[in-house]
């Protein structure tokens, strides 16, 4: 029997979550300037995006309600859910 094809996702999330901390520690500790603004900007795209695929290809989830409506998100799913 073969692992959940859905793990990947939420592997790929973690995997993504820690690469980004340590990114940020490291930008935390440079001086305030536009370019540090940037780069912050770019480490939380990579983690909204990893969100994004963890949510609707491992969970199943709908990302339509989260961008739409005033970018609230939907309460996230407990382990009872499922």
């Amino acid at each position: 029997m073969g692992a959940d094809p859905k793990k990947k996702y939420l592997l790929s999330l973690t995997s993504t979550v820690a690469r980004c901390v340590d990114m940020l520690d490291a930008e935390m500790n440079k001086p305030s300037t536009p370019e540090r603004g940037k780069t912050i900007a770019k480490i939380s795209n990579a983690l909204e995006m990893a969100n994004d695929q963890a949510w609707y290809f491992g969970l199943g989830l709908s990302l339509t309600k989260r961008r739409y409506k005033g970018q609230v998100r939907e309460k996230q799913p407990s382990t009872d859910d499922q």
